[in-house]
């Protein structure tokens, strides 16, 4: 149900075959300082590759602050632009400005017909409110600087993908796209080329997969004791396997069959 590589996504993009994936996420590095990898802005050219990755009525989401969004905007052809408010983001001590609190999701369709699954309620407006996990500290043992919500990659996830579809994100991070993914019975594929950072990931998105929500009928998964069942492959160890470039990937599950 997952493949992950740690690597650089540039070329692991271009080797995925075209109209393979449903939603491509793309949270590039915003060039604000808070990591050795996210001194510039950069990953704009994964835009154009991730479209010829799309299939009819496919989406690209991307994150961004006011910073960047000029230049994240001059790579889309951005349908709707919705802002995120963080309102439990801790105040920082002696500020003397504005307390910032607020990213952008900007969004992509690529032909027809589109998937949009309507949000109810207040979730299917263009301003969400979600918190962000623990604030800044990451309280699991997960320090990713950067690391979004997994219930605002569900809210995307669900409304633009439905059960089965294939999410990728090139830039996996600390791999929530990839919990939202597999919880919400999709598969994923992810790439992070932080050697630090891609444990985190491969690690929360195998504990996702064994987590016992993954075996909910709501989630149409098989029983246990059914030989060759998706949730039975999903117990075996994760196969990691050198490329040839020399990087990592992980496969785990089933693979999907259109990658």
């Amino acid at each position: 149900m997952f493949t992950l590589h740690n690597g650089d996504c540039i070329p692991f993009m271009r080797s995925l075959p075209p109209k393979s994936i449903h939603l491509a996420f793309l949270d590039i590095p915003y060039g604000l300082g808070v990591a050795d990898w996210d001194k510039s802005i950069s990953g704009l050219e994964a835009f154009e590759i991730a479209r010829s990755l799309l299939v009819d009525g496919g989406s690209i989401y991307a994150t961004c602050t006011f910073h960047i969004l000029d230049q994240v905007r001059a790579v889309m052809n951005v349908r709707r632009i919705i802002s995120w408010c963080k309102p439990n983001l801790p105040l920082r001590k002696n500020m003397q400005d504005w307390e910032w609190s607020t990213e952008f999701v900007l969004w992509e369709t690529i032909g027809e017909p589109r998937v949009f699954n309507k949000p109810q309620g207040e979730a299917s407006r263009y301003y969400w409110r979600i918190h962000v996990e623990n604030g800044f500290l990451n309280k699991d043992g997960n320090d990713h600087p950067a690391r979004k919500p997994v219930q605002l990659l569900k809210r995307i996830i669900s409304t633009s993908t439905n059960e089965g579809d294939v999410v990728l994100d090139p830039f996996m991070g600390s791999g929530t796209a990839g919990v939202a993914a597999v919880q919400l019975d999709r598969d994923f594929i992810g790439c992070e080329i932080s050697a630090k950072h891609f444990p985190e990931a491969e690690s929360r998105i195998k504990s996702a997969v064994l987590s016992p929500s993954f075996f909910t009928p709501a989630n149409n998964r098989l029983p246990l004791d059914v030989p060759g069942s998706p949730a039975q492959q999903a117990l075996f160890a994760a196969e990691a396997e050198v490329a040839e470039d020399g990087v990592s990937e992980i496969t785990g599950g089933v693979k999907p069959q259109n990658v």
